[in-house]
């Protein structure tokens, strides 16, 4: 894995980091998108928490889309929680994905 991600936020709680905002995705319903590009290994925070046997999304993780072959981050999972990292940069007014790995999604 290499070199610990970058963060470019403000450790103090916000729903998304400023750089992120949430609108209507071609890929289902919403997601979430830059509004200005990302680098590569930028730490975007946390997305998911693990509580006893639950997986619990933050605002962030709940609108990430699933991607299998176009994601541009992935989940850095720790023992209590999991990060959404850029895995290229990602430009200005795309959409952040991941390609789900703990359960497979409903189909459209």
């Amino acid at each position: 894995m290499g070199s610990s991600p970058t963060r470019l936020t403000n450790p103090m709680y916000r729903p998304l980091p400023n750089y992120l905002t949430i609108r209507p995705s071609s890929i289902h319903g919403v997601g979430v998108f830059s509004t200005s590009a990302i680098p590569e290994g930028i730490d975007m925070g946390i997305s998911h928490h693990f509580i006893g046997e639950c997986i619990v999304r933050t605002p962030l993780g709940g609108f990430v889309n699933h991607s299998e072959k176009d994601f541009n981050c992935r989940l850095e999972k720790t023992t209590i929680c999991a990060n959404l990292v850029s895995i290229r940069e990602i430009l200005k007014d795309e959409e952040l994905t991941v390609c789900y790995q703990w359960y497979t999604p409903a189909s459209k």
